[in-house]
């Protein structure tokens, strides 16, 4: 197996930054892309990136996990942080792997974890290159535009909403309400699997989700007394 950094660029011309696991030579494999939610990096909460990255990679995945731009060792800045330009980074990122000549193109997955996993699921909605979906606690499942806009008119004039250790702009917050993934993802049709931890809040809204769901090949994993983050496991 081999592991390096690889740099490649979103439309923006930033850079962005990725470690590249290989399984071996002189053969093409499928490939797995990671993202990682917010405000993480390629490596996760207790290296979970990289234990999943080096797992997939032992059974013949190629897998690229990567800092969206704003995080990690990526050019960007975290306020400038919103779903469009993520969006963007995925497709270069999509863009990179698929261009590798030791890639099954049609054989392209996305593992995302929160924020990481609504992006994946976003993206999936709009590009067929994506044949599979392993989401971890993606965010939101249950958000309503409503909350959205009432988040932004409490913090308009700091120009900034706090979560928890989280700073997100206003234009986060307004990018985010023409992304609602619990609307715009029913029709997805590829193989999907959510995985979430029973001391999540968000569990419940992905169980209702995940029945909506159009997919034939769709199935839900809870964790029981998993966190948002998977510590421990």
């Amino acid at each position: 197996m081999e592991e390096r950094q690889i740099v490649f660029k979103n439309s923006k011309n930033q850079k962005l930054v990725g470690i590249l696991h290989v399984p071996g030579k002189n053969k093409k494999y499928p490939a797995i892309i990671i993202c990682h939610g917010m405000p993480r990096d390629k490596v996760g909460q207790d290296r979970i990136h990289v234990r999943t990255a080096r797992a997939l990679c032992r059974e013949n995945f190629a897998v690229l996990r990567f800092d969206f731009s704003g995080h990690g060792d990526s050019e960007g800045e975290f306020e400038n942080v919103t779903h469009k330009q993520a969006l963007d980074d995925l497709n270069s990122a999509l863009n990179y792997i698929e261009g590798k000549k030791f890639v099954k193109k049609d054989k392209i997955g996305v593992i995302g974890h929160s924020f990481g996993g609504e992006i994946a699921l976003l993206k999936a909605i709009e590009d067929r290159r994506i044949k599979t979906l392993v989401l971890h606690a993606p965010r939101p499942l249950n958000w309503k535009g409503w909350r959205v806009k009432k988040k932004i008119l409490a913090n308009k004039k700091k120009g900034y909403l706090e979560e928890g250790s989280l700073r997100l702009s206003i234009k986060y917050l307004k990018d985010r309400l023409k992304y609602l993934a619990i609307r715009d993802a029913i029709n997805i049709t590829i193989p999907i699997f959510i995985i979430y931890g029973t001391h999540d809040w968000g569990y419940k809204d992905a169980v209702k989700f995940i029945k909506k769901l159009k997919s034939k090949s769709k199935k839900i994993l809870l964790i029981k007394n998993a966190d948002h983050d998977f510590s421990r496991y």
